[in-house]
């Protein structure tokens, strides 16, 4: 027994040995019908990939060993991330520092200049300007002494003709130092009397203006005269000269 078992033993071996190349191809060939029939019957899911089948395991030679894929093991490739840019943060505005003010010194005092006297303004002696019923000065005459005998009141006459809100006014003013003068107030009438100061001793110049709405309109000619209220024996004092 144990004799026809070897015999078998060595007729499979001698077989086995001669046709090894047929039998792998066979069995090779085999698994892959039963992987794809377990496909077929199961059915391949969606997104899943069939392993292609290697031709060199077809074409191996004795003695290899084949790498047989296992059923349902198949790794299905998989997907590359893509990058995705990241964002770059753009860089702050850095706060500049404002410039601190420096601290101002306290202004000095300045020292008010004392108040002055303002003198009083004086018109201004002009030419005489056209009128209708032109101006014309009577007393004083032009080169008369006023004031004899110790009186200082002065008495201006003229003629001239005055309209719808006109008035006269009388100028007065010395002729050398102190440059001083004097004005009547408004006036309807050719004559007016008035208290002559003792500063006006001398030389005095006389004129009469028309003015309309506080403007002047209208001047007479200018008319000199001597004011002596204490005449000498012989007659008025004699104006001082001019100093230079």
């Amino acid at each position: 027994m144990n004799l026809r078992w070897r015999i078998f033993e060595v007729k499979v071996r001698l077989f086995l040995a001669r046709h090894y190349k047929v039998l792998v191809s066979a069995g090779i060939l085999l698994i892959i019908l039963v992987v794809v029939g377990v496909r077929l019957l199961s059915g391949n899911m969606p997104g899943e990939q069939t392993s292609p089948i290697p031709v060199a395991m077809l074409t191996e030679t004795a003695g290899s060993t084949p790498a047989v894929p296992t059923p349902g093991l198949t790794e299905a490739p998989s997907s590359t991330p893509t990058p995705k840019p990241t964002e770059t943060s753009s860089p702050t505005s850095t706060a500049t520092p404002s410039a601190t003010p420096s601290p101002t010194s306290p202004a000095e005092p300045t020292e008010s200049p004392a108040p002055t006297s303002t003198p009083t303004p004086t018109r201004p002696f002009s030419t005489p300007a056209p009128m209708s019923v032109p101006l014309r000065l009577i007393r004083p005459e032009a080169g008369a002494t006023v004031g004899a005998g110790h009186v200082t009141q002065v008495t201006f006459v003229w003629e001239g003709t005055l309209k719808r809100n006109q008035v006269f006014h009388v100028i007065v003013r010395k002729t050398y130092p102190p440059d001083i003068s004097f004005e009547s107030s408004d006036l309807v009438t050719s004559t007016w009397t008035t208290e002559v100061s003792t500063q006006y001793i001398g030389e005095c110049d006389w004129q009469v203006a028309v003015l309309q709405n506080k403007s002047t309109i209208a001047f007479s000619e200018l008319r000199r005269f001597y004011f002596d209220p204490f005449p000498g024996p012989t007659g008025p004092a004699p104006s001082p000269s001019p100093t230079p």
